[in-house]
């Protein structure tokens, strides 16, 4: 019975199928070679038939067969190799003795008359009167076997001839499984060509001269350049590249081959506009691969992708002047309400003063005059936001080391939080002079420090303190108050306060500087905006950055003023 573990062992070796050996075998030089050799074999050994036998699966994928590949016959021996007798014949109905011995590296030798009664009856019609039969190994796996038949008479085998048998089938089976795996290489390497032809980027193989190797089909669809024109780098950088940048791309490739080792990549740092065989331009990122000697060049058309960052910006350009608009048109209609309701709410102010004898003098609407009072008071602090917000009607400034002022803030902060959140306070030691209201800046800042807190139960808040110059700044904030900011003093400070809270969602993300705006049960929404005000009168500004379920980073700009023109 043959092993279970063997017929798995050939049921994964596909490549090992009796057909497509014989087809293998067939069409190389290598049929011509074994068919020579087991004529040598014949005289050599003076016996009258010499032949090869391979192993394979029956259709069942189960049962493991034997059948005939290559025959010698000397002169007046009836050849064999067209009995159908000996094709596709099972061990386990036929010879399990064969199987178990040569499976294990043993042979089968002797007189036919000595065998078992289910062997003579296969092999005494074939005339067959002794026989010698080795294994083939194929990496420590039966494959089939070689043997030497006596016909004319029996013969007993020395071991010289067994030996020799031997070495014959250990070199066949080393034949048969170069010959395999060769085929396999082809048939790999066929796999990823054609892997290669189909992926959507530009691939190419240079040798170490430059010469173009191979080029994918993705290649000459998209750049169109074929052997007709490129064939050397030479070529590429005379076709493909304006003269303006042949230089740069010949610099950066030689800079790339120069420290680019076996097996190591490089993706080119920015784009390169690529020309083709058509006239176009397409802007293209390379990888660059070393494979031995020689260069895997892998070109990505990322124009597309460019065009739609342009068109993403532009659309971005478009929300800020949008959100510019909206916020002109709300700070007029502000302005004029603002005016209009603090001169109502001075004749209302008015009257309720001159009420107040007469209201004393009748306890029982006391609590309404109170009430109105009240509310009146409200009013005008309703007012005086909007006031703020819109520049008007400040305290007046002073120059304050903002550093300094930061880092008492944030003491206190800390303080009243205890150890609620963990702080990263990066605020330099030296002075940084700003013109401010300092009372207004600390509420800033505790504004800003108390809208971290209630956006978080626990994390990290951090407060960064930089001053930049003005060169530096890059213009670019999703949002910003004033929108249009940018310095105008050679230096500005820039206090950054972030947090690792829930983040504000998109829908929220534009308004978090509108006057009345606000997600919370409490407060009137007027926070940030006042802040915006502030900063506007002094001719600053302030951000904001932020990310759903990360947190959020708010940032104050303030121009930096000379220390000595403060002091005069």
């Amino acid at each position: 019975m043959v092993p279970s573990s063997e017929t798995a062992r050939l049921m994964g070796l596909g490549k090992f199928s009796l057909q497509d050996v014989l087809d293998l075998l067939g069409r190389s030089k290598l049929a011509e070679t074994n068919q020579k050799q087991l004529a040598d074999i014949g005289e050599y050994t003076n016996t009258d038939r010499v032949y090869v036998f391979m192993n394979h699966l029956a259709e069942d994928m189960k049962t493991v067969l034997f059948s005939q590949i290559y025959e010698w016959s000397g002169e007046g021996i009836e050849p064999q190799i067209d009995n159908p007798e000996l094709q596709n014949v099972p061990y386990d109905l036929a010879n399990p003795r064969w199987y178990e011995e040569l499976s294990r590296n043993r042979s089968i030798l002797g007189e036919v008359a000595d065998f078992p009664e289910n062997e003579r009856a296969s092999l005494e019609p074939q005339g067959i009167k002794s026989l010698l039969v080795v294994p083939i190994m194929t990496d420590d796996f039966f494959w089939g076997f070689i043997g030497l038949d006596s016909v004319r008479q029996a013969r007993q085998w020395t071991r010289p001839e067994e030996g020799l048998l031997r070495i014959i089938a250990a070199d066949f089976g080393m034949s048969v499984s170069q010959a395999v795996l060769e085929k396999r290489l082809r048939a790999a390497e066929n796999d990823i060509q054609q892997f290669v032809d189909i992926v959507p980027m530009g691939v190419v193989f240079l040798d170490p001269a430059g010469d173009f190797m191979y080029r994918n089909h993705t290649f000459r669809q998209v750049y169109g350049w074929d052997e007709s024109t490129v064939n050397r780098l030479s070529d590429w950088w005379e076709h493909a590249y304006s003269p303006g940048l042949t230089q740069d791309a010949k610099t950066e490739f030689a800079a790339v081959l120069a420290n680019l080792a076996d097996g190591d990549s490089y993706t080119n740092p920015h784009p390169f506009p690529v020309l083709c065989k058509d006239g176009m331009t397409r802007i293209t990122e390379f990888r660059a691969v070393r494979v031995g000697e020689n260069l895997a060049v892998i070109l990505t058309d990322v124009s597309d992708r460019i065009r739609l960052e342009e068109l993403h910006a532009n659309l971005e350009e478009q929300k800020r002047r949008n959100q510019l608009r909206q916020l002109e048109s709300l700070e007029r209609m502000a302005g004029s309400i603002a005016h209009v309701f603090n001169n109502q709410l001075s004749v209302v102010m008015g009257a309720l003063d001159l009420l107040r004898t007469v209201v004393e003098k009748h306890p029982e609407v006391m609590e309404d005059f109170h009430l109105a009072l009240r509310a009146t008071k409200r009013a005008a602090e309703v007012s005086t936001s909007m006031l703020t917000y819109l520049g008007e009607g400040l305290e007046p400034t002073e120059t304050v080391d903002i550093a300094s002022l930061c880092r008492d803030c944030v003491e206190k902060c800390q303080e009243d939080s205890f150890d609620q959140f963990d702080w990263v306070v990066q605020i330099p030691d030296r002075k940084a002079l700003v013109k401010v209201n300092a009372s207004r800046m600390r509420q800033i800042f505790q504004n800003l420090f108390q809208n971290a807190q209630e956006a978080m139960v626990k994390g990290r808040m951090s407060v960064q303190l930089e001053v930049k110059n003005k060169e530096d700044y890059d213009g670019r904030r999703l949002c910003m108050l004033p929108i249009e900011w940018a310095p105008q003093s050679a230096q500005y400070v820039s206090i950054r306060v972030g947090d690792q809270g829930i983040g504000i969602p998109p829908d929220d993300f534009y308004r978090v500087f509108e006057p009345f705006f606000t997600t919370k049960f409490r407060g009137r929404g007027m926070g940030l905006a006042m802040a915006g005000g502030y900063l506007k009168a002094w001719n600053g500004a302030i951000s904001v950055e932020s990310e759903l379920g990360k947190g959020s980073v708010f940032t104050v700009y303030l121009p930096l003023v000379e220390e000595d023109a403060a002091e005069g």
